[in-house]
């Protein structure tokens, strides 16, 4: 199942209804995210723009916009903001086709007619296979 951030902020009914009776709207969400096959992970209140973050998982992106819309129609959120999460093998991954992808020996449709300027040769390929190797060594001493 694929990782989402959920940023939440109440409507002032919802804030209003917190201070009367104190309970957390979150727990509201929890039966929705199992009812589409998801799983809280964490939630947090916040400082800012957003009142709450919640960390949870969800099978796919057509459940990630279920759980926006049905948040949404319940009245008690004013704003959801749905993002997806990498693991850091899943970014490793992505590093890993990025280098294919910038292969300069191939041309893509996308910059087969640009004019490429450079004011001196550069192995992107060496450029980055060194960052990546210097990320791993920073993330096994974490």
């Amino acid at each position: 199942m694929a990782y989402y951030l959920v940023q939440v902020a109440f409507s002032s009914e919802a804030w209003g209804a917190m201070l009367k009776k104190p309970h957390m709207q979150l727990e509201d969400l929890r039966p929705v995210l199992e009812r589409l096959g998801g799983k809280l992970e964490s939630c947090w209140l916040a400082f800012g723009e957003y009142d709450a973050l919640l960390i949870c998982q969800l099978p796919d992106q057509t459940s990630a916009a279920a759980l926006s819309m049905a948040a949404s129609a319940g009245g008690t959120i004013r704003t959801i903001k749905t993002t997806p999460l990498m693991s850091m093998e899943e970014s490793l991954d992505a590093i890993k086709k990025a280098v294919g992808a910038n292969d300069h020996g191939s041309s893509s449709p996308i910059s087969a007619n640009l004019p490429m300027l450079r004011l001196k040769q550069v192995d992107y390929r060496e450029l980055l296979s060194s960052r990546l190797h210097k990320f791993k060594q920073r993330w096994k001493r974490w």
